[in-house]
């Protein structure tokens, strides 16, 4: 997909790269609420030539957007672009998605279609949790997250006052319960 003037592609919807870049002249903003499908293996960056978005001007990635990675071509990596906290998060990729953003941050959904995703201690995974905008969770398909990761849970103070017990589990396999 060629971007042929010089103004700014503004997504408010679904793209999908179809393992093609979008180059040229221009910028790109990626709208809260919208979603990219990314099938290329550097994933998105903020600058230079490679990943899906490669316009020459600046390049907004939204963090209240959803991010699907669909590559089939091997294993993908997230690229530096994507925001460090994001709505969704997509890996269909049997090959596998690997986190080098300096980590993610999901408010909502994690969704292992095809897949797994790599973390490391340096690239964290981290489920969010707040009263207000509720837990992500994990919609596990077909993969794993290997490495790893936080899952938060918020207590309501409105409905948890005062002294009283609040009993906690791990919701994953092998994992550590941690306050």
């Amino acid at each position: 997909l060629t971007l042929q003037t010089g103004g700014t592609l503004s997504i408010q919807g679904v793209l999908a790269t179809s393992c093609l870049p979008v180059i040229g002249p221009g910028s790109f903003v990626m709208q809260p609420g919208s979603t990219l499908r990314i099938c290329s293996s550097d994933g998105i960056s903020v600058t230079g030539p490679t990943g899906a978005i490669q316009l020459t001007g600046t390049r907004t990635f939204a963090s209240d957007a959803s991010y699907v990675y669909n590559g089939g071509a091997g294993v993908q990596s997230t690229g530096t672009g994507l925001p460090s906290q994001v709505r969704s998060l997509t890996v269909d990729n049997s090959a596998g998605l690997t986190l080098n953003n300096g980590g993610v941050r999901v408010a909502q959904t994690l969704a292992l279609t095809n897949g797994n995703l790599n973390t490391s201690s340096a690239q964290m995974l981290t489920l969010l949790s707040t009263p207000t905008a509720g837990t992500a969770l994990v919609v596990n398909t077909n993969g794993a997250v290997v490495g790893p990761a936080t899952m938060q849970r918020a207590i309501d103070p409105a409905f948890n006052a005062g002294a009283g017990y609040r009993h906690y589990s791990s919701p994953v396999v092998s994992t550590m319960l941690s306050n």
